[in-house]
């Protein structure tokens, strides 16, 4: 019975201690993040539908749109967009126009819980368009001032916010 004691002893000191504290999470920041997955994202989309009391006399469009976004270091963005349209008018004419141009803009980066979201707000801008027909009534394309938010999901940015943008970023450097 004289081992069994400090045997007790030796198990209630082992077991009474307090517990180690487990070290701090270690939390990324959200650009360092992003910027590990990639400074560059695209987007690819085609839109497509017809106008009833178009101003301009479009009665069907079908666009392809290409979107590079480019993130600096420094919170500015730059937007490259090339546009493939056609345009059917009421009278039967069809147009067939690129237009292409940049938009500057900006970034900012958060983290709501776990989950890391960008802003990316762009200044307004003017595509010029070239068609292959001549007559087409619209020279250039109009880009509004707009702010997105995106959240990181897996390796994509998903527009969440204006709820009528469905925009899906993925890396390309």
């Amino acid at each position: 019975m004289r081992s069994a004691v400090p045997a007790i002893a030796v198990l209630w000191v082992a077991c009474s201690s307090a517990p180690e504290k487990p070290p701090a999470a270690i939390v990324e920041d959200p650009k360092a993040h992003l910027f590990r997955i990639g400074t560059v994202w695209q987007e690819t989309s085609v839109d497509e539908g017809f106008l009833e009391n178009d101003p301009k006399g479009v009665a069907f469009f079908r666009i392809g749109t290409k979107v590079r976004v480019e993130l600096a270091e420094d919170g500015k963005t730059r937007e490259n967009i090339v546009r493939d349209e056609l345009f059917r008018m009421r009278d039967g004419a069809e147009y067939h126009c690129v237009a292409r141009g940049s938009v500057s803009g900006s970034a900012q980066y958060l983290r709501e819980g776990y989950e890391i979201r960008v802003v990316l707000a762009n200044a307004p801008g003017s595509l010029p368009r070239q068609c292959k027909e001549s007559g087409f009534p619209v020279t250039a394309k109009e880009i509004s001032e707009v702010s997105v938010l995106f959240a990181l999901r897996s390796d994509r940015l998903v527009a969440i916010r204006p709820a009528h943008v469905h925009s899906v970023l993925l890396p390309i450097q």
